[in-house]
């Protein structure tokens, strides 16, 4: 294992699974139901919707804090135990570059299938676990997966992430 990635591991599960959304207050109520279950965890929960906030309830003394914004989440993502998210683009190559155990469930609602294409597309790399929004009641056992098969990640990715700089090489040939 690479000792360097476990000493990561500081117990924070950042949740960023949309905003304004009925969805997301099904996700997160799944999500937040399974944090009992893992009392050693602190679940960061991305929620700047103060409607959403109040119909769910966050105790003040639970491993679950709510905030309305993050700073930097990028660095935050790389310095995570694991990270829960829709599995827009961003995110995605976010848990690609950081090695980052993450847990993906798709958006479903509103005719949206770009989210749920990218994480079956990319399952065979088992980069992360997908969660569909019908399997939420099982969100524990995806959670407790990772953190048992741990000593297994960074899973190795062999995309090149590099397409920025190969583009502006190829940019500055035709100048």
């Amino acid at each position: 294992p690479n000792q360097k990635f476990h000493d990561r591991l500081n117990n924070k599960v950042y949740v960023s699974v949309g905003l304004n959304k009925e969805e997301s207050l099904f996700i997160f109520s799944h999500i937040l139901r399974a944090a009992k279950n893992f009392p050693e965890l602190q679940f960061i929960v991305l929620m700047a919707n103060k409607k959403l906030k109040n119909k769910i309830g966050i105790r003040k003394k639970s491993n679950i804090l709510a905030v309305d914004y993050l700073p930097n989440l990028s660095k935050l993502i790389e310095s995570a135990t694991m990270f829960i998210t829709y599995g827009g683009y961003n995110s995605t190559m976010e848990i690609i570059a950081s090695g980052t155990p993450s847990i993906i469930i798709p958006r479903e609602d509103g005719g949206k299938v770009e989210q749920f294409v990218r994480s079956y597309v990319m399952k065979p790399y088992s980069l992360f676990k997908i969660c569909s929004v019908k399997d939420l009641k099982n969100i524990s056992k995806y959670i407790e997966e990772i953190l048992k098969e741990y000593n297994n990640f960074p899973k190795e990715c062999k995309f090149n992430l590099n397409g920025t700089k190969k583009t502006a090489e190829i940019l500055s040939l035709y100048k």
